[in-house]
């Protein structure tokens, strides 16, 4: 978080930032919705949303891996129901909250 935040600064960048760490909360809030759904455990890089949105701000894929997502043999990021960590996905979304 600390690398989105100093890099895409609201002077240099306007809602770069902003808009990264949203998206992060929404994936990490989606796994804790259903933690048996794959869907919600998967982020799909071809996407272009998340592309922009993410996967070309530095630091932005660094964050979801960090909270445990890998890159799967398909390219897209998935996390193992078995290794979900639900405290480490609820403090990040408060640390996120407090970016936002």
């Amino acid at each position: 978080m600390k690398i989105v935040s100093t890099l895409y600064t609201e002077d240099r960048k306007p809602g770069v930032a902003k808009t990264c760490f949203k998206t992060f909360q929404i994936f990490c809030k989606n796994v804790l919705k259903d933690v048996s759904e794959p869907k919600f455990r998967t982020v799909k890089l071809s996407n272009e949303k998340v592309q922009t949105k993410i996967a070309k701000i530095s630091g932005g894929l660094g964050m979801l891996k960090g909270v445990g997502f890998y890159q799967n043999e398909e390219g897209n990021l998935f996390m193992e129901e078995e290794d979900i960590n639900k405290e480490l996905l609820e403090q990040a979304i408060e640390l996120v909250e407090m970016k936002i």
